[in-house]
């Protein structure tokens, strides 16, 4: 709840908050037993579970190549240097998507380029799960960072242009 200014009568305050509880979805609060409430915008709720599966999307495969490698390193190659050579792939997707994936961004909009950058990453993970050498596995990591690296800008930008209007409530969540 926020302070009352001097100027300010308590009836807007009473306005803003009903307004916040109309909007938003209402779950009591275990912290405080029940007696105040967490309100969670959808918006809000829809970005955090997209970005959860943004974020596993990427951990999964790192943390999996060491398993992977142990299969697939070639005779004479140990798995350590199997994972080595995927990870660089993959770093090197992450430094492309940083140069290039504003400007994508800026020109077809953050919706759409965070749709796109979802389905890169399904196609990356496909062919990940299909991959059978350094090579193959390293372009498929490749691909997975390059269209992860632009997830959470286009995120900040539809939740910026969502709260434009009402910049407070941006900041309390």
């Amino acid at each position: 709840m926020r302070r009352q200014s001097p100027n300010e009568s308590s009836d807007s305050i009473n306005e803003d908050e009903s307004s916040l509880k109309s909007s938003s979805l209402t779950t009591p609060s275990a912290l405080t037993g029940g007696k105040d409430a967490i309100y969670l915008n959808k918006l809000n709720v829809t970005v955090f579970f997209a970005y959860v599966c943004s974020s596993a999307s990427v951990a999964v495969p790192i943390v999996l190549i060491n398993t992977i490698a142990s299969e697939l390193a070639p005779e004479g190659t140990s798995p350590g240097s199997f994972s080595a050579s995927v990870a660089a792939y993959a770093t090197f997707g992450t430094s492309m998507g940083k140069a290039f994936n504003g400007f994508i961004c800026d020109s077809l909009g953050a919706r759409r380029t965070m749709c796109l950058a979802f389905l890169g990453n399904t196609i990356g993970l496909i062919l990940y799960s299909r991959g059978n050498s350094t090579v193959s596995l390293g372009l498929a990591g490749m691909l997975i960072e390059y269209n992860n690296s632009v997830h959470w800008p286009c995120m900040t930008i539809v939740l910026s242009s969502h709260y434009a209007a009402d910049v407070m409530r941006l900041e309390a969540g």
